[in-house]
């Protein structure tokens, strides 16, 4: 079974505080975001919804949730203009709760080049790729470069639970004088939260987003 998620997603370059793109999931968010095209696959058509519980007024809650068990959901959207990280940290954050817990699924977020929205799906390529994933007894979360056409993962994992039914905060923080990336899961019950730092084989730290 999949599961259900609420998502809300932000990046940010630290050094001058700029933020690259913000998304809260309010009711215009299908103004900003497309669906992927299908393909072989069989997609599943995503929610605007604060979901079976939350905190404080409803419409602040809500945010977009997975509709139906074995699907796959494709979405994407553009920054209103290409970004590139040289000279400067990258943090990339968004939030998921799952009030299921799932047999086989992932929540990732992917960084892109230049592509075209309507074309986006599985198979598209992408230069960042950091989320949780779990299918049968493996729980991670992946965080994925790709360089020269190779994708290179990180060379620590993060093995945890967090099919909790909470709201669970990952951060993923690329570093600009080091060729380290630290990963941040958190969530309201857990006052400590997970940390991993590791390295990347990958040489390159800068990279342009559209």
């Amino acid at each position: 079974m999949f599961s259900k998620m609420l998502m809300g997603a932000c990046m940010v370059a630290c050094a001058s505080a700029t933020t690259f793109f913000k998304e809260t999931f309010d009711d215009s968010w299908e103004e900003r975001w497309v669906a992927g095209k299908a393909g072989d696959k069989s997609l599943g058509k995503f929610e605007h919804t604060a979901g079976k519980y939350f905190g404080g007024e409803e419409a602040g809650a809500k945010g977009i949730s997975t509709s139906e068990d074995a699907k796959h959901y494709f979405l994407s959207t553009k920054f209103a203009e290409p970004v590139s990280n040289a000279g400067t940290d990258l943090v990339l954050q968004y939030s998921v709760k799952y009030t299921e817990t799932p047999d086989c699924g992932g929540a990732y977020i992917k960084l892109l080049g230049k592509f075209e929205t309507a074309d986006f799906d599985n198979d598209t390529p992408y230069t960042v790729m950091f989320g949780p994933d779990q299918c049968g007894g493996t729980k991670r979360v992946h965080a994925i470069f790709t360089y020269k056409d190779e994708n290179k993962l990180k060379t620590s994992d993060v093995q945890l639970s967090i099919y909790d039914t909470l709201t669970h905060l990952f951060t993923f923080h690329i570093k600009r004088t080091k060729p380290t990336r630290s990963l941040l899961i958190t969530s309201p019950r857990h006052q400590d939260p997970s940390r991993m730092t590791g390295r990347c084989s990958s040489p390159r730290r800068s990279t342009t987003l559209r």
